[in-house]
């Protein structure tokens, strides 16, 4: 079980219409760094008007896309344990789909260069509007009891390190990671992904992450 009760999932800001919030802020933030709490806030907002039907596109381009998501490594996790370090494990869920990476026992940073695949997913590969909102939580490990977060974050693919249709490997971004309650920055996940439509989905068993992110490839200061 996990202790994430404190962190708004996606389907919340769904429920109360606020997804267009949220993507405008990803927007307007650009290649800035989010702050948190602008999520929070938009816990507190009405949802929005109606938007006119617009008709729809002739030169749409929807596909039902399958996403990997690569997660090397993380850094400047916080310390869970007495011992001054903790067993972190990262879960990434979109809307009905939940994965998770193996957790990685007595460590401060984890190193774990593994794929967590998400399928069905219809896009519009010409509309970011349509594209996916991941909700991204680094946990930290117990037996018996709940799972303590230790950061999480709200990822919108399009923002992200990714290649399409290609199993070139793109150089991966890191992402920032707060705290639950605090919602204080801590900690980052270095991550990049994969999208692959219908057409090309059998090159998916191809990807080789192998060795692709050793502890010291990247700089941790």
């Amino acid at each position: 079980t996990t202790e994430n009760n404190l962190i708004p999932t996606v389907a919340e800001f769904k429920k109360g219409g606020l997804v267009p919030h949220l993507k405008t802020l990803f927007q307007r933030q650009e290649s800035k760094e989010h702050d948190i709490n602008d999520f929070e806030s938009l816990l507190n907002k009405g949802p929005l008007p109606e938007p006119e039907p617009e008709p729809e596109p002739e030169n749409h381009n929807i596909k039902n896309v399958t996403v990997i998501a690569v997660v090397y490594m993380s850094k400047e996790l916080i310390a869970a344990e007495s011992n001054g370090k903790s067993d972190p494990y990262v879960q990434f869920k979109l809307e009905e789909q939940t994965e998770k990476t193996t957790v990685k026992d007595n460590t401060m940073n984890g190193i774990w260069n593994e794929k967590l695949v998400f399928k069905d997913i219809r896009i519009d590969l010409d509309d970011i509007a349509t594209w996916p909102i991941f909700q991204v939580t680094v946990f930290d490990y117990n037996r018996g009891i709940a799972d303590k977060p230790l950061g999480y974050n709200y990822l919108w693919l399009c923002n992200a390190s990714y290649t399409m249709n290609d199993l070139e490997a793109r150089e991966p971004k890191w992402h920032k990671l707060f705290l639950p309650k605090s919602n204080k920055q801590q900690g980052r996940l270095l991550l990049s992904f994969y999208i692959f439509d219908d057409e090309h989905k059998d090159l998916i068993p191809q990807i080789n992450i192998t060795q692709k992110v050793k502890l010291n490839s990247f700089e941790f200061n």
